[in-house]
């Protein structure tokens, strides 16, 4: 098996076998692999975007290591390999069990996506919300005003939810939300 073959499977049995030690390990040797090479390899890219699409992923408690391996390596990605992980972050985000991930998908897909687009998906997320999902929405809107200085009406947006979070019942929620409007838009 070619060394992109051997991480496919041990991606595969990792998350089939809910090992998140594995994961850990995988995760790690796939991004050194792809640093190595200097891009995604596309059946490998691939089969990480199907990993994090995957309920399995989602709903482990420490998706983090697959993830991450995006943070520092999206000058990696091709136009096509960015906007599919993007798509598949934006869809993910709300179901990942593991709370860090999703802050992380969040300011991923900030970086992936045009910010018009990822504004119109969290505010499809809002209504309904539980409070988890809540404040990784504010950690969104947040991230996506820092990427967008110069677009007002993004930076409007970002502004009015926000500032419609800080109302929120929620202690969490609203304490979060004006947080962040304090560091992002300053009186």
């Amino acid at each position: 098996m070619s060394d992109e073959s051997t991480l496919i499977a041990e991606l595969e049995a990792a998350i089939a076998a809910c090992d998140e030690e594995s994961l850990a390990r995988t995760a790690e040797a796939i991004d050194r692999h792809a640093f190595d090479l200097g891009s995604f390899p596309h059946g490998l890219f691939a089969a990480v975007v199907a990993a994090v699409a995957s309920e399995q992923l989602q709903t482990l408690p420490n998706s983090l290591p697959l993830i991450k391996m995006f943070e520092y390596e999206l000058d990696l990605l091709s136009a096509e390999q960015r906007d599919a992980l993007g798509q598949t972050l934006l869809s993910a985000m709300p179901r990942l069990a593991d709370e860090i991930a999703a802050f992380l998908a969040a300011e991923l897909v900030c970086d992936l996506l045009p910010a018009t687009q990822v504004r119109d998906q969290l505010n499809g997320l809002v209504t309904g919300a539980a409070e988890p999902l809540l404040l990784m929405l504010v950690h969104g809107w947040d991230w996506l005003a820092k990427r967008n200085d110069d677009d007002d009406s993004v930076r409007a947006a970002c502004n009015a939810a926000l500032h419609a979070l800080s109302k929120h019942p929620s202690r969490a929620v609203s304490a979060e939300a004006a947080a962040a409007l304090r560091r992002r838009f300053p009186a």
